[in-house]
């Protein structure tokens, strides 16, 4: 059974608070980063944290053999908690919830910027200065490649999108003409 995002939140904030309190916020970060990128990138792990087959004694020691030495004792602790609880299956969920408090906390906004070919270093700290200044927070820049676009780019910031790509153009001229 998944983890609800209002289960997912509670626990965010107890392990940010404990991080925080505890002086290793940035260090349970990269953890969570390490956390979601496994959640990405590996479908056994996947498998595993999702198995209702795997007791939760094995889980804890599978736990162990992949982050020991690895991750912090916070976030160690934490895994034996998420798993003593039977909440390992939200474990993606808590960890980009914390993401997200970590970004509140520390004032960064993350910007998913799109285009169709790959742009130079140059450009994109440019555009993260120019949002930096602009939004008076530190910019956090997903660069992501997509061949749909043809040209151009797309700025997604937050819940708001600027489409200057070809496609977006050619669409919203789809529109007119159809009106």
């Amino acid at each position: 059974m998944a983890v609800s995002i209002k289960v997912a939140s509670r626990y965010s904030k107890a392990l940010i608070q404990i991080a925080s309190d505890k002086g290793v916020l940035d260090v349970v970060k990269a953890d969570m980063d390490t956390v979601i990128e496994l959640f990405k990138n590996s479908k056994d792990f996947v498998l595993f944290v999702e198995s209702p087959v795997v007791g939760p004694t094995q889980k804890k020691e599978i736990f162990d053999k992949i982050f020991k030495g690895k991750v912090n004792a916070i976030t160690s602790t934490f895994f034996d908690l998420m798993v003593d609880k039977g909440r390992e299956n939200g474990l993606l969920v808590i960890a980009k919830d914390f993401m997200r408090r970590y970004n509140v906390l520390n004032g960064i906004q993350t910007v998913q910027f799109f285009t169709s070919d790959e742009v130079s270093d140059g450009f994109k700290n440019e555009l993260s200065n120019t949002l930096a200044n602009s939004l008076g927070k530190k910019i956090e820049l997903n660069s992501i490649i997509k061949k749909d676009l043809i040209g151009g780019y797309i700025l997604r910031v937050g819940d708001k999108q600027i489409d200057h790509s070809v496609k977006g153009s050619l669409q919203k001229l789809r529109n007119q003409f159809v009106k």
